[in-house]
């Protein structure tokens, strides 16, 4: 079956408008959680906390009711056909992913950033060392508050930044996190650590008087797209890549095939930028490390691996045939459902 990213024509899925509750939704067992929760893994890297178990339940439910399928074990089939970029799997990723954020949260990075790495290359560009371009990767970038925090340094950390060529990429697997992303609208609470005067210069109320609108000088460095990171990465040749907070939800499967995709999208020689309490493994991953928190992209790969980079590890973020999925279900019973 090809894999399909595009909305479904099923009839399960086209009663998307129906009335809220006019399906009954019979109650989930922790058996038919647990297999979601399976399911979310092989697409998507996350194990899910049990914090977060509940608002999975909440969410399931009312992808339930919102499609109009009469059970939760043939909504699982449903998810097992599609791909891990349609749009069905975006909504069950926003349940695990994420949270409330804000501009400029970890200052010790942004400070390094607008007053170390921007000056740098900024002195590079000016004795003609390297071309007035910058490629960055927010490659978890929730509702927009990371990839605008960028946009506010490279205004502030740059000379003359409308002389550069600037690009951004943000990237997230849930759906709603990016519808809301490319708004570029951010409640006060957001927006409260902005430098006064980067707010009064990229940022103003809206008519309603209750969120902040991006300026259109830092939106058009943005370009928003959704994406999982067990699959291949965006082409960019990035300089500079943001993955912090990230590698909390994943295990070490996950992170490995996660940083081998990181990896594979930055120039030579580029820069990771990971959350304070996070720790990527130097030599094996191919990063070195610089400081807590940075690390450099590494061509040279451990003397264990003979000077070879190691071979991706796999996830299934695209659907195999269904009955060959259940077939590897051992231990689910899937009759009680």
């Amino acid at each position: 079956m090809e894999p399909s990213s595009r909305p479904p024509s099923d009839a399960r899925f086209r009663a998307v408008k129906r009335p809220v509750g006019i399906v009954p939704v019979v109650p989930l067992t922790d058996i038919q959680l647990s297999a979601f929760t399976e399911l979310i893994y092989d697409r998507s890297g996350i194990r899910v906390s049990p914090e977060q178990r509940a608002i999975l339940s909440n969410r399931l439910r009312r992808r339930l009711r919102l499609s109009g399928i009469r059970s939760f074990e043939a909504y699982y089939d449903c998810l097992l056909t599609l791909h891990s970029r349609h749009v069905e799997w975006g909504e069950i990723f926003q349940a695990v992913t994420g949270g409330e954020s804000y501009l400029f949260r970890n200052k010790q990075q942004w400070d390094w950033l607008v007053h170390v790495y921007l000056p740098r290359v900024d002195r590079e560009a000016q004795r003609g060392t390297r071309a007035r371009r910058l490629r960055i990767w927010s490659a978890a970038c929730g509702t927009g508050e990371e990839p605008v925090t960028i946009a506010c340094c490279l205004a502030q950390g740059l000379a003359d930044f409308r002389g550069w060529d600037l690009s951004i990429l943000g990237t997230d697997i849930a759906a709603g996190a990016i519808r809301r992303a490319v708004c570029g609208k951010f409640h006060k609470r957001a927006i409260q650590h902005v430098d006064p005067l980067c707010r009064r210069h990229f940022f103003t109320v809206d008519r309603q008087g209750t969120d902040w609108e991006t300026d259109e000088r830092l939106r058009a460095m943005i370009n928003y797209q959704r994406r999982n990171l067990l699959e291949p990465a965006p082409d960019g040749r990035f300089d500079l890549v943001f993955l912090r907070d990230v590698l909390t939800y994943f295990d070490e499967r996950s992170t490995e095939a996660t940083l081998d995709h990181v990896h594979e999208a930055m120039r030579p020689g580029a820069l990771l930028i990971c959350g304070g309490r996070e720790e990527v493994q130097a030599g094996a991953s191919g990063f070195g490390r610089l400081r807590p928190w940075l690390y450099q992209k590494s061509e040279v790969w451990p003397d264990a691996m003979n000077g070879k980079r190691p071979q991706p590890v796999a996830f299934a973020v695209a659907p195999k045939r269904l009955q060959q999925r259940k077939e590897k279900q051992s231990g689910t019973s899937f009759g009680t459902w």
